[in-house]
């Protein structure tokens, strides 16, 4: 007989990010300014203008380790200031000759990986909700959206990665991506899972929602993060944002009730040990 499972997104569904990230990134550029012991730091007045440049590289390609990221963004500066001086700034001049690259790329990696063993939390009530799952004999599973190395570090880092080992696929490839339901079939699959018996929970109407059913699974919407406040109709407004006026007199004749219906969530939640009070989840056997 075919499992039943439980499969969760990471980011703000299982571990708060969205807050985290910005601070992360500001936090790093800041000691790269003014915790250099070593010559000059960063020659940047602006924080968030330097939040900002390290923030486009890592976007630029997530592939990065952080590490090499940080390392780019000081060459960035460097070059602009040896351009500077090359044209006559003899105080750019002075700011090269003072800098220590290296030395400030370690000060930046090391509040980097301190900021996130500190600020990177779970979820309140995570770790209990997935011990019930476990009780009842769901299997555990994360789809998510990102690179496979930085989403373990995350699961790893607030102690969630045993509970889903063996059963995590990330992906940021076009033709597998959520809302497609390639990588939900794949960790089904790979738990030999019912589709009808299981259950996806994210905190995305357009992606989560929506991929759980493409999948075949019940969707459970986490209502918390950036992603809060959106519904099946606001989605699929920005989605036929070209032709808003007829689309959304459509909406009212009520021509796309079948499109609708695959944004409505299954399950609305505002914490996620609220999954302990779905009764079709609670009374599992």
């Amino acid at each position: 007989m075919a499992n039943k499972a439980v499969i969760f997104d990471i980011d703000d569904t299982l571990i708060h990010t969205s807050d985290y990230s910005e601070i992360n990134y500001k936090d790093t550029v800041f000691a790269m300014i003014e915790k250099v012991t070593k010559g000059r730091g960063l020659p940047e007045r602006n924080i968030i203008r330097g939040k900002e440049r390290l923030k486009r590289i890592l976007n630029t390609n997530e592939d990065y380790i952080h590490g090499n990221a940080i390392q780019l963004l000081v060459n960035e500066y460097r070059m602009e200031l040896l351009v500077s001086a090359m044209r006559g700034n003899t105080k750019a001049k002075d700011w090269l000759q003072r800098m220590d690259p290296e030395h400030i790329a370690e000060i930046g990696l090391e509040e980097f990986k301190k900021i996130k063993e500190v600020k990177l939390q779970r979820n309140i009530g995570t770790r209990d909700t997935l011990e019930f799952l476990l009780e009842r004999n769901f299997k555990l599973g994360i789809v998510t959206t990102g690179t496979p190395r930085h989403q373990i570090e995350k699961l790893k880092l607030t102690g969630l990665y045993d509970y889903f080992k063996g059963h995590i696929l990330a992906s940021r490839d076009s033709a597998e991506v959520k809302p497609l339901p390639v990588l939900y079939n794949r960790v089904l699959a790979g738990m030999d899972a019912d589709p009808g018996k299981s259950f996806y929970v994210g905190n995305r109407v357009d992606v989560d929602v929506l991929g759980a059913h493409n999948a075949g699974m019940k969707s459970i919407l986490l209502v918390c993060g950036k992603w809060m406040g959106e519904c099946a109709t606001s989605t699929l407004l920005k989605k036929n944002k070209a032709d808003l006026s007829g689309f959304m007199q459509e909406l009212l004749e009520d021509k796309h009730l079948k499109d609708v219906a695959k944004y409505v969530p299954d399950y609305t939640i505002y914490a996620l040990k609220e999954i302990m009070d779905i009764r079709e989840i609670r009374n599992a056997i």
